[in-house]
């Protein structure tokens, strides 16, 4: 991809906002809390908003503002990325970490309050008759730390004419932010590379417990187990390819679950009620051994 936009020459960002609203929130409460518990329809919405709009609303018009900062000032390359003229750059970043800073500070404020109690004691207070439903649904610190983030990457290619020419207005300052910038942007874009294809091979041994489990749970004698069997010889043939950096953990996990499961036997799973009983007592072994993985 070329760094260059109708002949002018940019850094391209990526820019991701989370956090999900105080509203949205409250609205998936309510409608579980009026599914399993009976309560009125609007019964949440009408006494509490989970994360109290004294503190989500400044995180979220900030989320919105940084939004704001790239459509006026860059150019929309797709939904998340833009592309932002070096001619600009100083002044947009200057303008944009204060922006990241305002919203930093005010995610931090929302987590001293969930780690004093005092947002649970909020909620809590706010939710009235229905405060015991509630209080198992309000955010930890790590639950907002985690859920409230803007993530801004950028990419240039320094070996381009033009953004080498470019630069020459920049000042050293800028130039080598810019440039630690593009190296921890592509450090966390191949870390995220890693942890993906690392999930694959997690989220297919999750999926085989959860199927050994289902499967045993019905009981049924008759139960056709090849797409199980084949799951299995997924993991342990074919995952292995996928721990490109040869994680010793991913490689124990695979070699459990060939251990365990690598010799069973279709006609025999569904004859043997000995046989799916060890194999549900063998997946749950799986499970808490490697329950840091999961």
């Amino acid at each position: 991809m070329s760094n260059r936009v109708e002949n002018l020459p940019v850094a391209f960002y990526t820019v991701s906002i989370s956090g999900k609203s105080d509203n949205a929130n409250a609205k998936g409460l309510d409608a579980e809390i009026e599914a399993n518990k009976g309560a009125e329809e609007g019964a949440i919405r009408s006494l509490v908003n989970i994360i109290p709009k004294v503190y989500s609303k400044p995180i979220t018009s900030l989320g919105a503002k940084v939004r704001n900062h790239f459509e006026k000032n860059g150019i929309r390359l797709g939904k998340t990325v833009y592309g932002i003229p070096l001619t600009i750059l100083p002044k947009f970043k200057a303008e944009l970490d204060v922006l990241r800073q305002e919203h930093a500070l005010h995610v931090s404020k929302l987590v001293e309050v969930a780690e004093s109690g005092v947002l649970l004691d909020l909620v809590t207070k706010q939710a009235g008759d229905v405060a015991s439903q509630v209080v198992d649904k309000v955010p930890d610190a790590d639950d907002i730390r985690n859920g409230f983030g803007i993530d801004i990457r950028v990419a240039v290619d320094f070996n381009d004419t033009k953004i080498s020419q470019a630069m020459a207005i920049l000042s050293d300052d800028v130039k080598n932010q810019l440039r630690a910038e593009v190296e921890a942007s592509a450090k966390k874009d191949k870390d995220d590379q890693i942890n993906n294809v690392n999930g694959k091979i997690i989220n297919a041994v999750k999926l085989l417990i959860k199927d050994i489990n289902d499967r045993c749970a019905k009981g049924e004698k008759g139960t056709q187990w090849k797409t199980m069997i084949d799951k299995i010889k997924h993991i342990v043939e074919v995952l292995p390819a996928y721990n490109v950096l040869a994680n010793p953990e991913l490689d124990a996990l695979i070699k459990s679950v060939n251990d365990k499961f690598g010799k069973l036997d279709q006609d025999l799973l569904k004859e043997d009620d000995n046989a799916r009983k060890e194999m549900i007592e063998d997946a749950n072994e799986i499970k808490s051994t490697f329950a840091k993985l999961f």
